[in-house]
């Protein structure tokens, strides 16, 4: 992890030392009689070009709410059964510089708020997959995610279209991957929108990601997820989204004796899931979005759905 963000460091410091060289040596050189305050301020002027044209930064967070039956400090699985998972909330930046062309180096911290009960944290039960989330959490207010570094290309960008392909690594800070001795995660994203008429946006996004284990574990896990968002914009400040995640996990899919063995084709229960949000756009830049979650599309009941909201942020 330290050699690729050695590597992404190195590359967007070329990448500034070569676009300030051309965009300011000249206006620099003029301006040698000036006074001092006057090339201070064309080198600043200068500078923050480069950084309007070369670095982004957006924000996604998502409030993991209770259930909609059941108003409390916990978080409710797929069967409606209590977690000891508090009510939190998830963010995550998307920081990106561009180094030539379309191709940016990306990098994505990601963190946990918890807002509800922590103090059902370290209790024991009796569902292993209850005792798999639990191993993200602890007792802190702040918990950390894995956070992910890499490249992404913008293939197709135009008014109606576009598409990205993203390669990243993630690299292991949360509790979770610590606890499961998770080296790495190596992820490819494919994301495309569509918008045909100014009232239709389309979201699609494919995540393909390969767990690399430390030397001790032998185990080999794939996942693929998949999800689509279908927005109707009414109007400058109001729109409504409908949307589909599945996600499939293959864990030791040639061993069907191995401990934790999952099929080519097992769902994970509690991600193939479907909602609907509303939306409303604060500014330009801030979209919050109040939703209902169905978390199993099989098994549809207020039990089984969850209360929360999106929140959408240009930062940069």
């Amino acid at each position: 992890m330290k050699a690729l963000v050695l590597i992404l460091v190195f590359a967007a410091s070329q990448a500034l030392a070569q676009q300030t060289t051309t965009t300011i040596a000249a206006p620099v050189a003029a301006a040698s009689a000036a006074p001092s305050n006057t090339t201070a301020g064309t080198l600043d002027s200068g500078f923050m070009r480069v950084v309007r044209e070369r670095f982004k930064t957006s924000y996604f967070g998502e409030l993991y709410g209770p259930n909609a039956k059941r108003w409390d400090d916990n978080q409710y699985d797929a069967n409606g059964v209590k977690m000891n998972d508090p009510v939190q909330m998830w963010h995550n930046f998307n920081v990106g510089w561009k180094l030539f062309g379309k191709t940016s180096a990306v990098m994505s911290p990601r963190f946990y708020t918890i807002f509800g009960d922590r103090n059902d944290i370290n209790k024991s039960n009796n569902s292993n997959e209850r005792r798999k989330r639990q191993a993200r959490m602890d007792e802190n207010v702040v918990v950390m995610d894995d956070w992910q570094f890499g490249f992404q290309q913008n293939i197709i960008k135009n008014e109606t279209v576009t598409l990205d392909s993203r390669i990243t690594h993630r690299a292991p800070f949360s509790t979770v991957s610590k606890t499961a001795n998770i080296d790495s995660q190596i992820e490819w994203m494919q994301g495309a929108t569509w918008k045909p008429i100014p009232q239709i946006f389309i979201l699609s996004q494919s995540t393909i990601r390969y767990y690399l284990y430390e030397e001790q574990v032998t185990e080999e896990r794939y996942r693929l997820n998949q999800l689509t968002a279908f927005n109707y914009i009414f109007n400058d400040k109001w729109k409504v989204q409908l949307f589909n995640e599945f996600d499939m996990q293959h864990r030791n899919a040639k061993d069907k004796n191995a401990k934790g063995h999952k099929d080519w084709n097992y769902f994970l229960k509690n991600k193939n899931i479907i909602a609907t949000g509303l939306g409303y756009n604060f500014s330009p830049n801030l979209t919050i979005m109040p939703y209902i979650k169905a978390l199993n599309d099989e098994d549809i009941r207020p039990e089984t759905m969850q209360i929360g909201l999106w929140a959408f942020g240009r930062v940069f």
